[in-house]
């Protein structure tokens, strides 16, 4: 199942395994915004706290205290809310998309 925009996106398979949210936690990671998006989820976006700017961004739900490795430098890329690249957990299946990923799984936006 791939997505649009494939050297910029990682697939939604490759985002189904939840990362250590206390790894973030435990290290301080600064936090450079915090959103919530239209699913109304509350959204942290993180610099990773040992690798920092040589580390992806990382995206964090605290409120199901699991967080996601982003695979894109760029916070302008997911830190819009309601657009093609606002981050949404989808609980029931322990993965992360991007919104404009909902189609690939049948959800309405």
């Amino acid at each position: 199942m791939s997505t649009q925009n494939s050297k910029k996106w990682v697939s939604i398979r490759e985002k189904q395994c939840v990362t250590d949210f206390a790894y973030l936690k435990d290290h301080n990671a600064d936090v450079f915004c915090t959103y919530t998006n239209e699913a109304g989820q509350k959204i942290e976006i993180l610099e990773d706290p040992v690798y920092g700017d040589e580390c992806s961004l990382w995206i964090s739900f605290p409120d199901y205290e699991v967080a996601f490795l982003s695979h894109t430098y760029d916070i302008d890329d997911i830190n819009k809310p309601n657009q093609d690249g606002t981050p949404i957990f989808i609980n029931t299946k322990g993965v992360m998309v991007f919104r404009f990923e909902l189609d690939d799984l049948g959800i309405n936006k």
